[in-house]
């Protein structure tokens, strides 16, 4: 497996991971469509950046990425 494929793989099992543990949240039933979307991308930013993207400076910094991307 090349090193970009290794890469793909843990992100994609982090993510899995991420997504498959978030019913475990308390009060998650409760949040709102906003606090969801936040953290289903967050979980992506972690997932692709590792522990750049942690936290919420971490975050920010996804997010300017992420916005680069979406107005391409």
């Amino acid at each position: 497996m090349k090193t970009r494929q290794k890469r793909v793989k843990k992100a994609i099992e982090y993510l899995q991971n991420y997504i498959n543990t978030y019913d475990r949240q308390i009060g998650y039933l409760d949040y709102m469509d906003e606090t969801i979307i936040d953290d289903v991308l967050y979980g992506l930013g972690v997932a692709l950046g590792g522990k750049k993207h942690e936290m919420a400076p971490g975050y920010r910094k996804f997010k300017a990425i992420l916005r680069k991307h979406l107005d391409n």
